[in-house]
Protein backbone atom coordinates (compact mmCIF):
# COMPACT_ATOMS: atom_id res chain seq x y z
CA UNK A 1 0.00 0.00 0.00
CA UNK A 2 1.21 3.04 -0.88
CA UNK A 3 1.75 6.17 1.94
CA UNK A 4 -0.55 8.85 2.11
CA UNK A 5 1.69 11.73 3.14
CA UNK A 6 -1.59 14.02 2.15
CA UNK A 7 -3.82 12.24 4.36
CA UNK A 8 -1.14 12.42 7.02
CA UNK A 9 -1.08 16.44 6.62
CA UNK A 10 -4.62 16.65 7.31
CA UNK A 11 -4.47 14.58 10.53
CA UNK A 12 -1.63 16.58 11.67
CA UNK A 13 -3.26 20.38 11.25
CA UNK A 14 -6.38 18.79 12.26
CA UNK A 15 -4.86 17.64 15.63
CA UNK A 16 -2.65 20.77 15.52
CA UNK A 17 -5.70 22.75 15.72
CA UNK A 18 -8.05 20.97 18.60
CA UNK A 19 -5.05 21.64 20.63
CA UNK A 20 -5.04 25.22 19.59
CA UNK A 21 -1.34 25.08 18.54
CA UNK A 22 0.84 27.21 15.88
CA UNK A 23 3.21 25.87 13.39
CA UNK A 24 5.77 27.24 15.56
CA UNK A 25 4.73 25.72 18.71
CA UNK A 26 4.12 22.15 17.32
CA UNK A 27 7.95 22.79 15.79
CA UNK A 28 8.98 23.38 19.37
CA UNK A 29 7.58 20.78 21.26
CA UNK A 30 8.07 18.32 18.73
CA UNK A 31 11.95 19.67 17.72
CA UNK A 32 11.25 19.63 14.16
CA UNK A 33 11.78 23.02 12.21
CA UNK A 34 8.53 25.01 10.98
CA UNK A 35 9.36 24.46 7.78
CA UNK A 36 9.43 20.15 7.98
CA UNK A 37 5.35 20.73 9.89
CA UNK A 38 4.68 22.89 6.39
CA UNK A 39 5.88 19.84 4.72
CA UNK A 40 4.10 17.48 6.84
CA UNK A 41 1.14 19.41 6.90
CA UNK A 42 0.92 20.15 3.02
CA UNK A 43 1.11 16.11 2.37
CA UNK A 44 4.72 16.53 0.92
CA UNK A 45 5.53 12.96 -0.93
CA UNK A 46 8.63 11.38 0.63
CA UNK A 47 10.15 8.27 0.28
CA UNK A 48 9.89 6.86 3.54
CA UNK A 49 8.43 7.04 6.56
CA UNK A 50 10.45 9.40 8.70
CA UNK A 51 12.12 10.09 12.49
CA UNK A 52 10.28 13.78 12.35
CA UNK A 53 6.83 13.01 11.48
CA UNK A 54 6.98 10.57 14.48
CA UNK A 55 8.44 13.06 16.87
CA UNK A 56 5.19 15.26 15.55
CA UNK A 57 2.66 12.62 16.28
CA UNK A 58 4.50 12.20 19.22
CA UNK A 59 4.10 15.75 20.24
CA UNK A 60 0.37 15.72 19.26
CA UNK A 61 -0.20 13.09 21.62
CA UNK A 62 -0.27 9.83 19.74
CA UNK A 63 0.79 6.37 19.86
CA UNK A 64 4.05 5.65 18.72
CA UNK A 65 1.65 3.37 15.34
CA UNK A 66 0.00 6.34 14.54
CA UNK A 67 1.63 7.70 11.21
CA UNK A 68 2.20 4.59 10.20
CA UNK A 69 -1.57 3.83 10.58
CA UNK A 70 -2.29 7.14 9.11
CA UNK A 71 0.09 6.68 6.00
CA UNK A 72 -1.38 3.48 5.57
CA UNK A 73 -5.22 4.69 5.51
CA UNK A 74 -6.11 4.46 9.21
CA UNK A 75 -6.39 7.29 11.96
CA UNK A 76 -4.76 8.08 14.76
CA UNK A 77 -4.60 6.76 18.28
CA UNK A 78 -4.20 8.94 21.10
CA UNK A 79 -1.91 7.88 24.54
CA UNK A 80 -1.37 9.62 27.47
CA UNK A 81 0.36 12.38 26.32
CA UNK A 82 -2.59 13.70 24.69
CA UNK A 83 -4.05 15.11 28.03
CA UNK A 84 -1.47 17.10 29.04
CA UNK A 85 1.11 17.68 26.55
CA UNK A 86 4.89 18.44 27.67
CA UNK A 87 6.14 21.65 27.99
CA UNK A 88 9.17 21.58 25.52
CA UNK A 89 12.35 20.63 27.00
CA UNK A 90 10.24 18.90 30.13
CA UNK A 91 10.63 15.44 29.28
CA UNK A 92 13.49 13.75 29.88
CA UNK A 93 14.16 12.81 26.22
CA UNK A 94 17.79 12.68 25.28
CA UNK A 95 18.36 15.19 23.23
CA UNK A 96 17.05 17.65 25.43
CA UNK A 97 20.48 18.27 26.63
CA UNK A 98 21.83 18.68 23.25
CA UNK A 99 22.36 22.17 21.42
CA UNK A 100 18.66 23.67 19.45
CA UNK A 101 21.10 23.83 16.53
CA UNK A 102 22.02 19.77 16.48
CA UNK A 103 18.41 19.09 17.57
CA UNK A 104 17.08 20.84 14.30
CA UNK A 105 19.91 18.98 12.42
CA UNK A 106 18.67 15.97 13.59
CA UNK A 107 15.37 16.44 12.90
CA UNK A 108 15.57 17.60 9.92
CA UNK A 109 17.20 14.48 7.99
CA UNK A 110 17.18 10.95 8.36
CA UNK A 111 20.48 9.45 10.67
CA UNK A 112 22.17 7.20 8.62
CA UNK A 113 24.53 5.29 11.09
CA UNK A 114 26.59 6.63 13.76
CA UNK A 115 30.29 6.68 15.28
CA UNK A 116 31.85 7.21 18.61
CA UNK A 117 35.22 8.06 18.79
CA UNK A 118 37.79 8.10 21.13
CA UNK A 119 40.09 11.30 21.77
CA UNK A 120 42.78 9.46 23.90
CA UNK A 121 44.73 12.83 24.14
CA UNK A 122 42.42 14.42 25.78
CA UNK A 123 41.45 11.92 28.29
CA UNK A 124 37.88 10.13 28.24
CA UNK A 125 36.39 12.80 25.94
CA UNK A 126 34.22 11.51 22.78
CA UNK A 127 33.13 13.02 20.15
CA UNK A 128 29.81 11.01 18.07
CA UNK A 129 29.58 11.71 14.46
CA UNK A 130 25.98 10.70 13.16
CA UNK A 131 25.83 11.43 9.33
CA UNK A 132 22.28 12.46 8.14
CA UNK A 133 20.46 12.95 4.77
CA UNK A 134 17.44 15.53 4.11
CA UNK A 135 14.21 13.68 4.53
CA UNK A 136 13.05 13.84 0.96
CA UNK A 137 16.49 12.51 -0.16
CA UNK A 138 15.54 9.80 -2.85
CA UNK A 139 16.92 6.36 -2.56
CA UNK A 140 20.32 6.84 -4.82
CA UNK A 141 21.05 10.07 -2.72
CA UNK A 142 20.84 7.47 0.61
CA UNK A 143 22.69 5.17 -1.29
CA UNK A 144 25.43 7.42 -2.19
CA UNK A 145 25.82 8.96 1.04
CA UNK A 146 26.32 5.48 2.81
CA UNK A 147 28.77 4.43 0.60
CA UNK A 148 30.69 7.84 1.59
CA UNK A 149 29.93 7.40 5.00
CA UNK A 150 31.32 3.90 4.29
CA UNK A 151 34.55 5.21 3.11
CA UNK A 152 35.04 7.86 5.60
CA UNK A 153 34.06 5.34 8.38
CA UNK A 154 37.21 2.83 6.88
CA UNK A 155 39.38 5.25 6.57
CA UNK A 156 39.02 6.53 9.92
CA UNK A 157 39.54 3.32 11.14
CA UNK A 158 42.35 2.50 9.32
CA UNK A 159 44.20 6.05 10.94
CA UNK A 160 43.78 5.74 14.29
CA UNK A 161 46.63 4.20 16.15
CA UNK A 162 46.40 0.55 17.87
CA UNK A 163 46.18 1.01 21.31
Amino acid sequence: MSMDWVRLGVAIRDARDAIGWTQQELANRSQVSVATIRQLEGGKQRTRHSLAADRVGSALGWTPESVKAVLDGGKPTTGAAAEAPAEPGASADALAGLSLRIRRELAAGQVLDGAVLDLPAAGRLSVVMIPLVPEDASEDEIQAALEEWKRLHLQRNNEQPNV
